[in-house]
């Protein structure tokens, strides 16, 4: 970005928030409406962007409302039929609104994450202490999708693991049942469903929501990246709140009071806005469905293609056993033997307590990066264990990956689950 465009960004965001009294221009209508997707239980949605809205609505001097379809296709439906001006869509859901410009919309912004990343992956789950390691074992049993017009919880595991396998998942599965990504999450966590669909993103935003139920779910299997949502407005709304809200819209996060730049950070809410102006950034989704995420490059470019994506996807994931896969056994007893719990934890206590830790291995099996993935709940036993995988990182070396597990380890999916029972 030039010195020009930088400037002017900071100009633009700037004037949004020293003109916090402008008035509204008398043109405009008395209100706005902003459609929202049904991720999680409407509550939630609306707890997470309520502060954003009413930035927005002072901002621009006129009421913004919220409206939330029961599903995806409902939001998509609002802005075609002019319920709402703006909106909120999955990766998916924006290629349906905009194939053949059936709703009338155009990208505004792109959402990103708290730590910069544009993207996020799809990802299996099932209950922590379940048998089923892959995607291979859950036929025949209960198993729940997301939204049919969801990206992660509906076209990537449709494309990847059942499309891409001739698999028809209404034969496959004992039954077959849709839910939002929260709703999904909690019938694992329950044992009401042997296997759902959901996401990083969510599951991270989970394990800070209630981290027991998060502590009951382990991944089997995640997709390569997946671009993070798109903002759209219709193309019909007036340009001068367009300009009003790009620069709403630039400046939030990174601007203004303290709260309203952690609501913007904190993962619970809205994940930073990344400035995705120029529609062709974002209309590359625009491919046909069978093809969309089939080339998606992981993060590492220039890294050889594994098996991740396939059916058996990542089969460390966070279930690393693998079946008893040599090399993940392997990594698992060398951490393990390195590894002293506090003498305060008693064996009962040890018996119930696990923690999944995704791995970054280089080919001479140095230890280059870690993320726990889901943590044991209990601060004395993840502490130890993060201080073990610190040590390891900074003076030893791990096992090197075999062929199979290259693309894994240099991308950090190599994701075991690690006790002390």
């Amino acid at each position: 970005m030039s010195i020009l465009q930088v400037t002017t960004t900071m100009i633009l965001t700037l004037l949004a928030w020293v003109s916090l009294t402008q008035a509204a221009d008398p043109t405009w209508p008395k209100e706005l409406t902003f459609a929202l997707l049904s991720t999680e239980s409407a509550p939630e949605v609306t707890r997470r962007w309520e502060p954003i809205l009413a930035r927005l609505e002072k901002d621009l001097g006129i009421k913004v409302k919220q409206v939330m379809a029961s599903d995806y296709r409902g939001t998509i439906e609002a802005l075609k039929f002019k319920k709402a001006k703006i909106g909120h869509l999955g990766p998916k859901a924006y290629v349906e609104a905009t194939n053949d410009n059936y709703a009338n919309v155009e990208p505004v912004v792109q959402v990103r994450l708290a730590n910069g990343s544009l993207g996020y992956r799809s990802c299996l789950i099932v209950h922590a202490d379940s048998d089923i390691f892959s995607p291979e074992d859950i036929g025949g049993k209960t198993f729940a999708f997301n939204d049919p017009n969801s990206t992660s919880g509906f076209l990537v595991p449709t494309s990847y693991i059942f499309a891409a396998n001739n698999i028809d998942p209404k034969a496959c599965f004992k039954t077959v049942r849709n839910a939002n990504h929260q709703a999904n999450a909690m019938a694992v966590a329950n044992k009401q469903v042997a296997a759902a669909t959901n996401n990083s993103e969510d599951l991270q935003r989970l394990e800070m929501t209630s981290p027991e139920a998060r502590a009951k779910i382990k991944i089997i299997w995640t997709s390569p990246i997946i671009p993070l949502d798109p903002i759209v407005w219709r193309k019909d709304l007036d340009p001068s709140i367009k300009a009003k809200l790009y620069t709403f819209m630039l400046g939030y996060g990174r601007v203004g009071s303290p709260d309203e730049i952690k609501v913007a950070k904190d993962l619970n809410a809205l994940p930073h806005i990344e400035d995705k102006k120029d529609p062709k950034d974002i209309d590359p989704l625009k491919k046909t469905h069978a093809e969309q995420f089939k080339h998606l490059q992981d993060d590492n470019e220039g890294v050889q293609p594994s098996n991740e994506g396939s059916l058996t996807g990542s089969r460390a994931g966070t279930a690393a056993e693998a079946k008893g896969d040599p090399y993940i056994l392997a990594l698992i007893d060398q951490i393990g033997t390195a590894w002293t719990v506090p003498t305060t934890l008693k064996d009962s206590d040890l018996q119930n307590l696990s923690a999944d830790v995704c791995l970054t291995i280089a080919d001479s099996g140095a230890l280059t990066n870690y993320t726990f993935m889901r943590k044991s709940g209990n601060s004395q036993f993840d502490s130890s264990l993060d201080a073990t995988l610190g040590l390891i990182k900074a003076t030893k070396k791990l096992p090197p990956p075999p062929e199979k597990w290259h693309g894994a380890a240099s991308r950090g999916r190599l994701c075991p689950s690690f006790s002390k029972q």
